[in-house]
């Protein structure tokens, strides 16, 4: 997947995905390097959840939505890159990928959702977008590694609920 280049074009086994509609319900498949379909808009609940041999997911510009714990469990996942078209991201959404190293938000999100990212114990750096207006209650808890969050406007002026950041002993600001 590292290798793919942009406008490339991959081929997927359709028999892997449960879609209703623009809506991917459910990835049966057993691949590390997943392409979401281009005919995807909303990423459903639980759709990923507990797929343990992922590593990294190519999510097509054109998705608008990632719903609660849509990727939760994933525990190979090491990097995912969400596209600017993403404007909304669920809670939990990559709750426990504890492999997750490499983040990279939608310049358009507006809130990060309650247990985002709780116990992605292997993320150390986040950037958050200039939109970002709200962190949810226990969005990072428990990211040991997490060593720097970073942004544009001060962190102060964004509301974090409880917790937010609890549980991150080398974290530090930018």
């Amino acid at each position: 997947m590292a290798d793919l280049k942009l406008g490339e074009s991959v081929e997927y086994d359709e028999n892997d995905f449960w879609i209703e509609g623009d809506i991917l319900v459910k990835y049966y498949g057993s691949a590390e390097d997943v392409v979401i379909p281009s005919c995807v808009k909303i990423i459903g609940d639980y759709s990923f959840g507990g797929c343990q041999n992922i590593k990294s997911v190519k999510i097509n510009d054109g998705v608008t939505q990632i719903k609660a714990r849509a990727f939760e469990n994933c525990y190979s996942l090491k990097a995912l890159f969400i596209p600017d078209s993403v404007v909304f991201l669920g809670a939990g959404a990559l709750k426990c990928c504890t492999s997750l190293e490499r983040l990279r938000l939608s310049s358009y999100l507006t809130e990060i959702s309650s247990e985002a990212f709780m116990a992605c114990v292997a993320l150390k750096f986040v950037y958050l977008p200039d939109g970002i207006k709200k962190v949810g209650r226990y969005a990072f808890y428990g990211c040991k590694c997490l060593e720097r969050i970073a942004c544009n406007k001060p962190l102060s002026s964004i509301e974090a609920g409880d917790g937010a950041y609890k549980e991150c002993p080398k974290l530090r600001y930018e």
